[in-house]
């Protein structure tokens, strides 16, 4: 492991594997076959999940509110749960959307853009006039599963594997022009470097089954 990769792991250590619980205001009203949605209201802020018939194998993960990552990805593992309780209908699910990284998952947006600018093949200048180049870059960076180990950990005992696999729109910026500049200048990031800080981002749900069936009940 480089010394880069080191500096960022040791941010995200010490995750224990949680079961499976139901948020105590969890709603899923009904919205005919066309349309679900699971939804939950932390401190005045809405997190919501949606599936949508015409794209059977995609939910739609949205959640601005003020949680940590782990939080957040409990949650999301809930409402997953709520849509697909039993194995089959988990198989069906296959990829997690999230519209913007550094809203859904700040922590998880921070790890990347520090691994970037660790990273001696981070062109910042190339985000500009090659878009497929971001975009392959936060995939090659971001898709490390050791960034995201709380998504990991939340949805495994619902039997999934998690990768990302696809990000658009790619934004990078200076420390400033981030919502976390402290943390990155506190991390040795210099105040004029660029680093990718947000992004859409589709991640692979990879169904594996859970093995003792304890979260199949």
């Amino acid at each position: 492991m480089s010394a880069g990769r080191w500096a960022v792991a040791a941010l995200v250590l010490g995750i224990a594997q949680l079961p499976i619980r139901a948020a105590a205001d969890l709603q899923v009203p009904s919205t005919g076959d066309s349309r679900q949605v699971a939804s939950s209201r932390i401190d005045g802020c809405e997190a919501a999940l949606e599936w949508r018939a015409a794209e059977p194998a995609l939910v739609r993960y949205r959640n601005d509110c003020e949680q940590a990552v782990a939080d957040k990805a409990q949650l999301l593992a809930s409402m997953l749960h709520e849509f697909a309780p039993d194995p089959a209908a988990r198989a069906g699910l296959q990829t997690l959307f999230v519209g913007r990284m550094v809203l859904t998952f700040p922590e998880l947006a921070q790890r990347v853009a520090l691994a970037a600018a660790r990273r001696s093949d981070w062109e910042p200048a190339r985000v500009w006039r090659d878009v497929h180049y971001a975009n392959r870059f936060y995939v090659q960076v971001g898709g490390q599963p050791w960034l995201f180990p709380e998504l990991q950990t939340a949805l495994a005992p619902l039997g999934y594997s998690v990768s990302l696999t696809t990000a658009e729109k790619v934004l990078a910026g200076r420390p400033r022009e981030t919502p976390f500049e402290g943390w990155l200048l506190a991390q040795g990031v210099g105040p004029r470097e660029r680093v990718p800080f947000d992004a859409m981002v589709w991640f692979r749900l990879e169904y594996r089954g859970t093995g003792d069936g304890a979260a199949e009940r």
